[in-house]
This record gives C-alpha cells, structure tokens and sequence, in this order.
C-alpha cells in the first residue's frame, strides 16, 4: 500500500508536469525526481492515462463504474 506521503508528492509532480509544455516533462521529472525511477514512472503512468482517456482524471476515478 502507498504512503499517504508518497501519492502527495507524486500528485505534485503530476500537476506540476501539467503546467509544462509535453517536450519539457521528461526533463522536468528527472530533475525534480533526483533519480528516483519509481517515482518518475508512476507520474508518467498518470501522464500517459491522462493523455489516453483525455479526462480529468479526479473526474474519472470518482465516476460510477459501468
């Protein structure tokens, strides 16, 4: 199970990538992740779900499943 403290931080980075052009992500995240590679794959991860579903991903986790 994640720490709280964990999904906070990768929460962070998650919004903090948004706010950057797609080219400047993968710098961004290498840099503010100091070379931690779980944590830039699991703010990749949510990246690419953001991309594929083209949502708000608050909005989509919170929706009745079907």
């Amino acid at each position: 199970m994640m720490q709280p403290e964990r999904w906070q931080q990768i929460e962070r980075l998650y919004h903090a990538a948004l706010e950057r052009k797609k080219s400047q992500r993968p710098e961004f995240l290498a840099n503010a992740c100091a070379g931690d590679s779980e944590l830039i794959r699991e703010v990749d991860s949510l990246l690419a779900l953001k991309t594929q579903t083209g949502g708000n991903l608050e909005e989509q986790a919170m929706a009745p499943r079907q």
